[in-house]
C-alpha cells in the first residue's frame, strides 16, 4: 500500500503535472546573479546537476531527534521509522518520549505482546496538553499494562545480554530498566543540515528551523519554506496548507497567510487524544477570564453501548461572552469529534449556541452538545 502511494504521489503525480524532478541531495551555492538562486543536486551515483530558479520553496521536512545520552550510540536503538521495520515483536521495549510518537508506537507494541515502559522527562505524558487530558490518557494506557516513568531522566544506556540496560533517575531515585529494544521517540528536528543555507543568507533558529514571516518567506526574499522544516506544528495538513500558501506567494499572487487559531491535533492511541484551541493555562496567560466544563465520556450513550466509555471531554469558554475557546478530549473517535469542534471554534460559537444546536442521537459528536449543556466546574473558579 505504501509503495502504491509513493508511486502515485511522488512519481506519477509530478510527471502528470509536467514537473521536472531531480532526485538527489540538494545544496545551495552562491549565485553570480542577484535575482537567481542556484543549487547543486547530486544523485546517488555522484552525478550532479546545477539548477537555477527565480524562486525556491524549501520543504525538506524533519528527522528524528536523537538526544545525547551516554552509551546510546553503543546500542542498536530504534527510531519511529526503523521500529516499523522490525521482523519480530520484541519481548520488551523501553520507549524514550511520552508524546505522540512514543505513545502511539508504545501502545502498538504493547498490543502486539511487548512489555512496554515509557520514560518521559516532563512531569506527565502528552506534556503540551491540558493536565486533565494527560491524566485521562495515562490512565487509559496504564490499564493496558503500559508502565510510565514521568519526570524521569534517562542518564545512561549499556548493552546487556540480549537487549539494553537503561539507568533512569526520577525524584532523586535511580533505577535500572532492562528491555530487549529501546525506541527513541524524543521528537523531530527540522532537516536543514547539508543545505548550505548560509550561502544564500537564510536564517535559522536554535533548533535548526528555517525562520519565516507570516507569508512563509525566509530572510532571503527569493526563498520560501513550508512544513516541518519551519519548526511549526509538525502535522501533515499544516505542511500541505503551508506549501500551497508559500507556492502561491512565491508566484507573486495576492499575499496569503494562515490562521492557526483553530488548528486541531490528534494522538492516535486508543482511546484517541484530540484537541483544538486554548487550554485553561493558555487562556490565563492571555489574561482571559474563562469557564471550564468537563464530563466523562461515559455520559455519551454511544460510548456506553460500544463499550468505549473511558476518557473525558473538556471545554474552555470566555466567561464574559460564552465564546468557546478550546475543546479537548480523550475518548473513542476523539479525532472525528475534534473535527467538528474545529468548525465550532472557527465560527465563534458560544456555549449556549452549541447547547441549543441539533445533534444526531447516538453519535460520539453528541458529546459536544452534552459538555456545552453541563454546568461550569469549580476547577478554575478563581481565574479572572
Amino acid at each position: 500500500m505504501i509503495g502504491h502511494f509513493r508511486q502515485s504521489f511522488h512519481v506519477q503525480a509530478p510527471k502528470d503535472a509536467g514537473i521536472a524532478v531531480f532526485r538527489g541531495k540538494a545544496t545551495f551555492v552562491a549565485s553570480d546573479e542577484p535575482d537567481i538562486v542556484a543549487l547543486v543536486v547530486a544523485d546517488s551515483d555522484g552525478n550532479t546537476n546545477l539548477v537555477y530558479a527565480k524562486q525556491v520553496l524549501i520543504a525538506s521536512g524533519a528527522a528524528p531527534f536523537i538526544p545525547s545520552i551516554p552509551g546510546l550510540s553503543e546500542v542498536d536503538f530504534l527510531t519511529s521509522g526503523s521500529a516499523m521495520s522490525l521482523e519480530q515483536v520484541p519481548e520488551s521495549m523501553l520507549v524514550v518520549g511520552g508524546n505522540a510518537i512514543g505513545l502511539e508506537q508504545g501502545q502498538l507494541f504493547a498490543r502486539l505482546g511487548s512489555k512496554v515502559e515509557v520514560v518521559e522527562i516532563a512531569p506527565r505524558i502528552a506534556p503540551f496538553e491540558d493536565p486533565a487530558i494527560s491524566a485521562a490518557l495515562e490512565q487509559a494506557l496504564s490499564a493496558e499494562g503500559i508502565m510510565f516513568h514521568t519526570g524521569a531522566n534517562l542518564t545512561n544506556v549499556v548493552p546487556h545480554e540480549s537487549g539494553v540496560l537503561a539507568t533512569v533517575v526520577a525524584e532523586g531515585r535511580t533505577q535500572q530498566i532492562f528491555a530487549h529494544k529501546i525506541l527513541i521517540a524524543t521528537g523531530r528536528r527540522p532537516a536543514t543540515e547539508g543545505l548550505n543555507l548560509d550561502a544564500v543568507n537564510v536564517s535559522r533558529g536554535d533548533r535548526g528551523e528555517i525562520i519565516v514571516d507570516e507569508h512563509l518567506r525566509t530572510s532571503n526574499p527569493r526563498i520560501w519554506a513550508a512544513g516541518d522544516v519551519t519548526g511549526m506544528a509538525q502535522l501533515v495538513y499544516v505542511a500541505s496548507a503551508q506549501g500551497t500558501v508559500a507556492a502561491s506567494n512565491a508566484l507573486g499572487n495576492e499575499p496569503r497567510s494562515l490562521d492557526y487559531t483553530a488548528l486541531p491535533r490528534v494522538i492516535f492511541t486508543s482511546p484517541e487524544m484530540a484537541a483544538v484551541g486554548m487550554t485553561p493555562m493558555q487562556a490565563e496567560a492571555a489574561q482571559i477570564a474563562y469557564d471550564v466544563r468537563e464530563i466523562p465520556v461515559s455520559f455519551v450513550l454511544r460510548a456506553i453501548v460500544s463499550r468505549h466509555d473511558k476518557g473525558i471531554i473538556k471545554m474552555i469558554s470566555e466567561r464574559e461572552t460564552g465564546r468557546i475557546l478550546g475543546i479537548h478530549m480523550v475518548g473513542e473517535s476523539a479525532g472525528e469529534v475534534i473535527a467538528a469542534a474545529t468548525y465550532i471554534i472557527s465560527a465563534g460559537l458560544t456555549v449556549d449556541q452549541l447547547a441549543k444546536q441539533w445533534s444526531p442521537y447516538f453519535t460520539m459528536a453528541e458529546s459536544l452538545k452534552n459538555v456545552a449543556s453541563s454546568a461550569p466546574t469549580l476547577e478554575d473558579s478563581a481565574n479572572g
